[in-house]
């Protein structure tokens, strides 16, 4: 029986980072569907860097190592050291399908794009010695899906992972989303979601899709009738997802949404500045309007669920004033949770293009700089401040936001404006790994570090 042996790889300068301290900790979803398109007769196995140490010793006919671009030196780093014991690596993700003739130069063969189409036919190559260096991943209906290999995934996560759709059409200049999975809305049939979540032992889950309600009304009729779905077959789980602002806008979606089990949603409300969101193409935020961010938080404090939101900062736009008015803006909106990071030009993304153009990108030797592109490093010369005014802005945020009491005042006010214990502990829970991220396990001096 050949072994196949799937990574996902940590960092260079540790393992530490959203989504692998207990509270965010999520396996690695896209690895679970590759074992899963696996034939049978193979043996796989699945290491997460960020829950288990990797034992480079460890035997494998074949290695996959998914990437993103902060783990990208780890990434090559790792196939490396398994190329030279013989033994045939791919390299996958988001970041290989951004920069494939970068990737191409660090393993035996390149998916790029989505592994679903293609996973077979490297299998069926590498069994016949005939193992190319790349392989182009069509975007595919989702539909027949297999099961992810959820029985290969640590005992460690806190909660499981599921997707039901897939694209987006905004192509935000910041974001690689739509290069990566296309412009078209993609989604799952809705008892295909419902019978994968029937598998699912935790109790917690965590829709890991760009946006989970799509747009427009048929996009609306579709989420409720997924929502009541999971009512109907009373699969009684608490989760959370990502979604745009428009998650706010119709009553019956928040109304199913909590109803089925949703007690958190994160939105990329990105600024409060609209010059920079029209910089952003944030379409649908410039339509809003900061006016209609407070109004859509007020909604969904009322429906019941907490609300993280995920700001820049060092944009075009921002100047020195900007930090204390998105604090404000917090605390009169009472935004759950915070996600802060800095402006990252991320390889795929216009922005990227657009700062290299400019000049102003000031960590660009690749690939080892990839590993500054964590979000909570400056990368990039801002415009209208100095380098050293944003890092005091960023940690102004951070210290005023993330302290015990602080996190435990929220708490009292999450609880008051939902009135849900399980939505106050939702998002207490995910305060409280940011804070272990940001500011307890690591060296907050690095928090922003820069060339000077």
């Amino acid at each position: 029986m050949k072994r196949l042996l799937l990574i996902h790889p940590g960092t260079i300068c540790g393992t530490s980072g959203y989504g692998e301290t207990g509270a965010w900790g999520m396996p690695p979803l896209g690895l679970g569907y590759v074992a899963a398109l696996t034939p049978k007769d193979w043996q796989v196995r699945i290491v997460d860097e960020h829950v288990e140490r990797l034992n480079l010793n460890e035997r494998a006919d074949l290695v996959g190592i998914g990437t993103y671009s902060v783990n990208a030196p780890r990434a090559y780093q790792l196939a490396g050291e398994f190329r030279k014991r013989g033994i045939p690596t791919v390299l996958g993700g988001i970041h290989v399908s951004m920069v494939p003739d970068e990737a191409v130069n660090y393993a035996d063969a390149v998916v790029i794009g989505e592994a679903e189409p293609v996973w077979s036919k490297v299998i069926s190559d590498f069994e016949k010695g005939r193992l190319k260096k790349r392989y182009m991943g069509d975007r595919l209906p989702l539909v027949n899906l297999p099961l992810p290999r959820r029985d290969l995934f640590s005992d460690k996560y806190e909660m499981d992972v599921i997707q039901t759709t897939r694209g987006c059409p905004f192509n935000c200049e910041f974001c690689s989303v739509t290069s990566f999975n296309g412009a078209k809305y993609r989604q799952r049939p809705i008892n295909e979601i419902l019978d994968e979540l029937e598998t699912i032992k935790k109790k917690v889950v965590y829709f890991v899709d760009d946006n989970i309600l799509g747009f427009g009304k048929g996009a609306e009729e579709r989420a409720i009738k997924l929502f009541k779905g999971i009512i109907d077959r009373k699969l009684n789980k608490i989760w959370g997802t990502q979604a745009s602002i428009n998650f706010a806008d119709n009553k019956e979606v928040l109304k199913y949404a909590y109803k089925s089990g949703c007690r958190g949603v994160y939105i990329g409300f990105e600024s409060i500045v609209t010059d920079s969101l029209n910089e952003m193409k944030k379409g649908i935020n410039i339509k809003v309007g900061v006016e209609g961010f407070k109004k859509a938080i007020k909604r969904i404090h009322e429906s019941g669920i907490c609300v993280a939101g995920a700001f820049i900062v060092g944009n075009d736009h921002d100047d020195t004033t900007t930090f204390k008015k998105l604090y404000d803006f917090m605390e009169e909106t009472n935004v759950d949770i915070l996600s802060l990071s800095y402006l990252t030009p991320l390889p795929g993304t216009k922005l990227f293009n657009r700062l290299q153009k400019e000049g102003r990108i000031i960590y660009n030797d690749f690939p080892e700089d990839w590993e500054k592109y964590d979000t909570d490093q400056i990368v990039f010369k801002p415009k209208n401040m100095s380098i050293d005014e944003l890092v005091r802005g960023y940690r102004y945020l951070i210290n005023k936001r993330f302290t015990k009491s602080k996190m435990l005042f929220q708490c009292l006010k999450t609880l008051i404006t939902t009135k849900n214990l399980i939505s106050v502990l939702f998002a207490y829970s995910f305060n409280k790994g940011v804070w272990e991220y940001l500011v307890r396990d690591r060296d907050f001096d690095r928090i922003g570090s820069y060339k000077r």
